[in-house]
């Protein structure tokens, strides 16, 4: 769900977080540091949590629903690999978003602690206490199996370079087949 809002929001919120680390106070105050750090920390366990409790709610449905769609190429590698059909179940589309979301985090883990003990930047640390909780209550793995919303499957995804609907789509004849 990155849409314009999303990515202009990310980037306010991101601005507001460097007055923020001035106020704190991050390369003199060990306390204020240690505080960044718990806070860190705590999120990213929020995360995992959410994402551990959003497995087993989708393993406890056991929703075998078959979902046929058509994946979308990749932009970037070269050649460019055609698109190819999908049929998988809904649980098991679920199980991989979410398996999706869980890797984001701890790439994103990985990157920051890297970032933040081997060149000693402080400041991503706050910016990644507010925006990850932002972005996960924003996905649609989470809209669903957490909030109860109705969200078609296959998710829309979109692009980085552009903001039309990129979506996944799905495939006309296995749909028609189904309501026959």
């Amino acid at each position: 769900m990155n849409t314009a809002f999303n990515l202009v929001s990310n980037l306010i919120l991101v601005l507001l977080t460097i007055p923020l680390a001035k106020l704190l106070d991050l390369e003199n105050s060990k306390l204020n540091l240690l505080f960044v750090r718990i806070t860190y920390g705590s999120v990213q366990a929020l995360i995992i949590f959410l994402c551990f409790y959003i497995a087993a709610k989708i393993k406890e449905k056991n929703d075998i629903t078959e979902l046929s769609y058509v994946d979308q190429s990749k932009p970037f590698p070269f050649p460019k690999e055609p698109s190819k059909k999908t049929e998988t179940t809904i649980r098991d589309y679920d199980l991989d978003k979410n398996k999706e979301v869980l890797k984001q985090t701890f790439t994103s883990f990985a990157f920051i602690v890297f970032l933040h003990f081997y060149w000693g930047l402080n400041q991503p640390l706050i910016a990644q206490s507010i925006l990850p909780i932002k972005n996960i209550f924003q996905q649609q793995i989470v809209q669903i199996h957490l909030f109860g919303k109705e969200v078609k499957r296959p998710f829309k995804t979109a692009s980085l370079f552009d903001f039309t609907d990129s979506s996944s789509q799905a495939d006309k004849a296995t749909v028609k087949k189904k309501k026959q």
